[in-house]
């Protein structure tokens, strides 16, 4: 990018090697936070975290549709299951088997 190197952390490691090379700056940070108006900063924690929270709403909903599937199709197994176990139990009482 424009012939400069630039890092991109790709494991947790990296992250935190990160996160330790710009922990100096998190005073800074800090102070520009409580230097701001506090509206600034609610808006963006109140649009990120609305974001997330539609997110997490989503695949709530999503995996509840899959669990609901899913039980549905385990139900139906096991209804097969019991007509091949009752067959199974016919079949050795016929041949006398114990």
């Amino acid at each position: 990018m424009n012939d400069q190197e630039f890092f991109i952390p790709t494991t947790t490691y990296d992250i935190y090697e990160a996160f330790m090379t710009h922990w100096n700056k998190l005073p800074e940070l800090l102070k520009v936070m409580l230097d701001e108006p506090l509206g600034k900063v609610q808006g963006f924690l109140s649009d990120a975290f609305g974001a997330q929270r539609t997110h997490a709403e989503e695949q709530t909903r999503i995996l509840r549709a899959e669990n609901a599937q899913l039980r549905e199709q385990l139900g139906a197994q096991g209804c097969q299951l019991a007509a091949i176990s009752a067959r199974c139990e016919q079949l050795a009482r016929h041949f006398g088997l114990p």
